[in-house]
């Protein structure tokens, strides 16, 4: 998250990491509820011949993968906001959740449903996201430049 830092001190991508952090918000909210719903036990808690690989059960439940889903959001809103990136961040995204599997957290299943929620969110984000924001103003409540020009005839206009 502190990498995040740098982009929203810079004004113009400000909203674009505004709308990111959102995308992952929204993964993760919608994640954890379909997790409350399904209540899938993770294999390596059901399974006697899966261990996980160097970690201990993370406990909780495993349909859909919250590490698969974040790390998808991540990259679909970053390949629509900035398509240079796209293939390494869905490598990015393809790795985190092999691992997922990998550990023995996971079912293959988990981790595609998690691919496909985080996908989906990040991209509707990245594409209808600026339909929301506010236009004229700041987070101070100051004018934009634009709503304090002089209107025709000389008045300042209102907004």
């Amino acid at each position: 998250m502190f990498g995040l830092v740098p982009f929203l001190v810079r004004e113009e991508t400000r909203a674009t990491t505004a709308r990111l952090i959102a995308a992952l918000v929204a993964t993760s909210a919608l994640v954890s509820t379909v997790k409350a719903l399904v209540g899938r036990a993770r294999p390596c808690d059901v399974l006697a011949a899966c261990e996980p690989v160097f970690i201990s059960s993370p406990g909780g439940h495993s349909f859909p993968s919250g590490h698969a889903a974040g790390s998808f959001a991540f990259a679909a809103f970053v390949a629509s906001a900035w398509p240079r990136f796209a293939v390494p961040a869905f490598v990015f995204a393809a790795l985190v959740a092999w691992s997922r599997c990998f550990l023995g957290v996971h079912y293959p299943s988990d981790i595609l449903a998690g691919a496909l929620v985080g996908t989906s969110i990040g991209l509707l984000v990245a594409r209808y996201g600026p339909r929301f924001e506010l236009k004229g103003s700041s987070r101070s409540g100051t004018r934009s430049p634009a709503s304090s020009r002089p209107a025709p005839g000389g008045t300042a206009s209102q907004d």
